[in-house]
């Protein structure tokens, strides 16, 4: 006679016949026996997560590098568009310097609009 579970099989009589195992060290192979598949089942779900886990991370790892991408980006962006400020005052100014100028009018003749 034997008592089998998932992994192994114990004999409850020696080869020959005999008794040789008394009950109660059966009762507690079968029970240590339990113990050690419910380990087994523990760890097994532990990997799953750390694997989970794992995906995860390289998700996040492939954000991140997006981010700091887009964040680049948008610094040249900014640095463009503030060299292009600089320019536009730059072209304000000199429009303003020429508007102020004095004007010389002493080649130009006025129309006689009145005959005396």
């Amino acid at each position: 006679m034997c008592i089998r579970d998932r992994y192994t099989t114990i004999p409850t009589m020696d080869p020959d016949g005999d008794s040789g195992y008394n009950r109660q060290e059966n009762i507690q192979i079968v029970k240590e026996s339990v113990k050690l598949d419910s380990i087994l089942s523990s760890l097994y779900e532990i990997s799953t997560i750390f694997n989970k886990i794992g995906e995860m991370a390289e998700l996040q790892r492939i954000m991140v590098e997006r981010i700091d991408q887009y964040t680049e980006e948008a610094l040249q962006n900014v640095e463009k568009g503030k060299s292009e400020l600089v320019l536009a005052l730059t072209y304000q100014a000199d429009t303003r310097a020429l508007m102020l100028k004095p004007v010389s009018y002493t080649h130009l003749t006025l129309p006689t609009i009145y005959s005396v």
